[in-house]
């Protein structure tokens, strides 16, 4: 209020008379900044009285122009006649004073009920929230734990294994919706003020208890699904054909049985490859020889893309480039270049940005710098004017 009152120099300038109503919404907080010219009429106290008097009650319904216009129409009844604020706001027992401790009576009373709404929905909001991520997070350990007793066919797809629950994305997005509920249940258990600090504090426990719970139970699912995919990997298998053991090659061993864009994929870690060979092909007993080829994510997969003219995982992102930027009337493009490690064609993919967004604060900055100017330029009797403080400011 004062860096406004200053900037736009409100008053006169031999006499200081000017006075700025500053209201922020968002805050729920109005202020009266007075300049030294009306310190006198205006003290702190009786701007203080008047605006929990005639605004707050207003503002507190969301009635926010009938609470400014009554709050002007009483400024300017005492600008024209200074008697009237003798009259109305010096003594306890004034009308003024009366009508304000009233409106208290009937704010306490709407307080209790409509202001407990908006928490009241927070609150409902978080528990389901919640109820729908241990849901979700139960069911996963259910699958997790059967799983885990299962013994796989060894040649079954990796696919398989995560369609019955252990995928460490699903893991991550109920950890995530257990997260925002418990966000949503705090706002609504600290909106709730009649409720002891002392419960709501013993109450709080319960989603932090959920978080941890839930974190448990993804580092629970991922350790399982390691192990699984490990003995999976590493546990000794017969051969489908012959029935006889089969061998598995080690990772220098095995490029023999790659291609070269396999060979590729594993080493840049995006693919991870196995190759079981049956040993009848080493004692040379019958013509079997079956070989067994498994792919898996490795390690820096999310590093690298499909590349469309070979389909492996060796699309590398090299640039980013702005194609059309965007506007306040229209988005804009940009193109995603990548060069592909196993084949070396280059590709490209293309993304939608966003129109802009004015913001409301350069805005009002900027309706105020030309209210200021015209202002001033309009009546050279104006402008100039400077306040040392004065004021008062009342919440709702």
């Amino acid at each position: 209020a004062q860096d406004l009152f200053d900037r736009w120099g409100i008053g006169k300038k031999d006499r200081d008379n000017g006075l700025l109503i500053l209201v922020s919404v968002d805050e729920h907080q109005v202020r009266t900044h007075t300049g030294y010219g009306m310190e006198e009429t205006f003290n702190d106290a009786t701007i203080k009285v008047m605006q929990d008097a005639i605004v707050i009650p207003e503002f507190k319904k969301g009635n926010y122009g009938k609470g400014l216009l009554s709050y002007l129409k009483k400024i300017h009844s005492i600008i024209s006649d200074p008697s009237q604020k003798n009259d109305t706001f010096d003594t306890q027992n004034s009308k003024d004073v009366y009508e304000y401790e009233t409106n208290e009576n009937e704010t306490a009373q709407y307080e209790s009920t409509g202001n407990y709404f908006l928490p009241a929905v927070f609150l409902i909001i978080g528990l389901l929230l919640m109820i729908f991520g241990f849901m979700l997070a139960s069911k996963s350990f259910l699958k997790i734990k059967n799983t885990s007793l299962v013994s796989f066919n060894k040649y079954t797809k990796i696919k398989e294994l995560e369609k019955k629950g252990l995928d460490s994305g699903k893991t991550v997005g109920y950890i995530m919706l257990f997260i925002f509920g418990s966000v949503f249940f705090l706002i609504g258990m600290i909106g709730m003020s009649f409720i002891p600090g002392i419960l709501r504090g013993l109450v709080m426990t319960v989603p932090g208890a959920g978080i941890l719970s839930s974190i448990a139970l993804g580092i629970y699912g991922h350790s399982k699904k390691k192990k699984i995919i490990h003995q999976w990997r590493n546990d000794p298998r017969s051969c489908p054909k012959c029935g006889k053991p089969m061998n598995k090659l080690d990772e220098v061993a095995d490029d023999q049985y790659l291609n070269k864009l396999e060979q590729v994929e594993e080493k840049i870690n995006s693919m991870d490859y196995d190759v079981w060979i049956c040993s009848s092909s080493n004692d040379h007993t019958d013509e079997c020889g079956n070989i067994t080829i498994e792919k898996f994510k490795g390690r820096k997969y999310g590093f690298y893309t499909q590349c469309p003219h070979c389909n492996s995982i060796t699309g590398k992102h090299t640039k980013t480039v702005t194609v059309e930027h965007p506007s306040y009337t229209s988005t804009g493009l940009r193109e995603i270049r990548f060069e592909c490690l196993g084949c070396n064609k280059a590709f490209k993919k293309t993304e939608i940005i966003p129109r802009l967004e004015r913001s409301t604060s350069s805005g009002s900055g900027s309706s105020g710098s030309s209210f200021s100017s015209s202002s001033s330029s309009g009546s050279s009797s104006f402008g100039g004017g400077s306040s040392g403080g004065g004021g008062a400011t009342s919440s709702w």
